[in-house]
């Protein structure tokens, strides 16, 4: 006779968004132009949203919407500021923007790079 046991639990993983390939165009911001970040979201899990934030001049934060595209790219749009108007970094933020994507209640923040100003 053979007994086995076994206490293996299928649990998914609970972890936060992996936020890659960060990109922002244009490369130089223009007093005029809007920035378009992009970036590659992927989650075991459904990503239920994605959002730029960011401040302006030492402002309060502004956050904005990402909407998803094809596959797991996600964009969303940073508009245009008035002439000398500058993107400020945010609290735990290593640049002047970060990204945030959440799946089921955990939050994942990336850090984006300055945006040079033109």
């Amino acid at each position: 006779m053979l007994l086995a046991v076994s206490c293996v639990e299928d649990n998914m993983y609970k972890g936060p968004a992996n936020i890659e390939k960060i990109e922002y165009t244009p490369s130089k911001v223009m007093p005029d132009g809007d920035v378009t970040v992009t970036a590659i979201i992927t989650d075991l899990q459904d990503v239920t949203a994605a959002k730029i934030q960011y401040k302006v001049n030492g402002g309060t934060q502004i956050e904005v919407a990402m909407t998803k595209g094809s596959g797991d790219t996600y964009t969303g749009v940073i508009p245009k500021q008035a002439d000398k108007g500058s993107y400020q970094r945010i609290p735990n933020g290593t640049g002047t923007w970060k990204l945030a994507a959440s799946t089921n209640g955990s939050a994942n923040p990336a850090s984006g790079e300055d945006i040079p100003q033109q």
